[in-house]
């Protein structure tokens, strides 16, 4: 019973609002915060209502990432989604980096915002 209650806890909890999972990457000596999907447009309202970072799906120009973190892949294949998503803040700017698998090709759009 404990069991099932902490599973359902802990269900509950890693999904957002909008319907996406999340999960804490250790990505080199960062630990980022990804929100996984298959539909683009949560994540655009994701970034919207945490970030307010208005983004045009329809005009993404994406770029083939050969270097995307195996834990990445990971995750997003273990959830069997084609979107993820985090965010991180360095020297006054918020970067925004947005992932998307297309068959067995990975690719990425990069944002970024001054917050000083």
């Amino acid at each position: 019973m404990r069991k099932t209650v902490f599973i359902l806890i802990f269900l509950f909890f890693s999904v957002c609002a909008w319907g996406q999972a999340e999960e804490e990457i250790l990505i080199g000596d960062l630990l980022l915060k990804y929100s996984f999907s298959n539909d683009i447009k949560d994540i655009e309202k994701a970034i919207l209502s945490r970030f307010e970072i208005s983004i045009d799906s329809s005009e993404i120009t994406w770029t083939e990432n050969k270097v995307l973190d195996i834990k990445v892949k990971n995750a997003m294949d273990k959830r069997n989604v084609d979107y993820s998503m985090t965010s991180w803040i360095e020297n006054w700017y918020r970067y925004i980096i947005i992932n998307r698998r297309v068959g067995n090709k990975w690719f990425f759009v990069v944002y970024q915002k001054y917050i000083g």
